[in-house]
């Protein structure tokens, strides 16, 4: 029986058990903590609009 291999969603790089696997909100998996704040981190440049972003996700 093959082992199947998983891939990170940000660097499409092969899961390690031995380096540790990260997973978000939406159940997708990541490499390392790098990976998975690229993806689900967001920038804004003033309160009202991450308050705004946040209100609609």
């Amino acid at each position: 029986m093959t082992k199947e291999k998983y891939r990170c969603t940000w660097c499409d790089g092969e899961l390690d058990e031995d380096e540790g696997i990260f997973m978000d909100s939406k159940h997708r998996l990541y490499c390392s903590k790098d990976c998975l704040l690229e993806l689900n981190s967001e920038i804004f440049l003033d309160l009202e609009d991450a308050i705004n972003a946040s209100k609609e996700g």
